[in-house]
């Protein structure tokens, strides 16, 4: 366990993680659409790659409005994005609905790629611990 001190930080670094990173692109016709996508033991993250390179977010429109609280809120923001399903967020202030053309490049890319790799991660922490239960729930259902 690796310390670094300074009088003022103190960096601890606990055990090590694997962190697998995967730049995936996705063609479709002369357009190609970029991807990362990032796994550590327990999490899988993917991101948009835009034209400028920046890594966007990639968010469900429904997910989105559930945090409103306000039905007005809720509907403005259906309004704003429109017939979206899948938002990009660049981590700031910026958001947009991503196109028909860059949503089904993601769905072809959680089909083929994703659901594979979500399957396989949770067949390995199913074989580290059984799975967690409480009273309504469980992990792997």
């Amino acid at each position: 366990m690796p310390q670094t001190h300074s009088n003022l930080y103190e960096v601890t670094v606990n055990g090590s993680q694997e962190l697998m990173w995967y730049n995936v692109e996705v063609k479709r016709g002369r357009h190609t659409y970029e991807f990362e996508i990032y796994r550590a033991s327990d999490t899988i993250s993917v991101f948009y790659v835009d034209q400028s390179g920046r890594q966007l977010t990639i968010a469900s429109t429904e997910e989105m409005a559930a945090m409103l609280l306000y039905e007005e809120d809720k509907q403005r923001y259906r309004n704003i994005v429109g017939d979206a399903e899948w938002m990009l967020l660049d981590g700031m202030d910026s958001q947009r609905g991503m196109s028909r053309e860059e949503e089904l490049a993601f769905l072809y890319l959680k089909a083929n790629v994703l659901d594979e790799m979500a399957a396989e991660l949770e067949g390995q922490l199913r074989m580290r611990k059984p799975p967690i239960t409480g009273g309504l729930f469980s992990l792997f259902h």
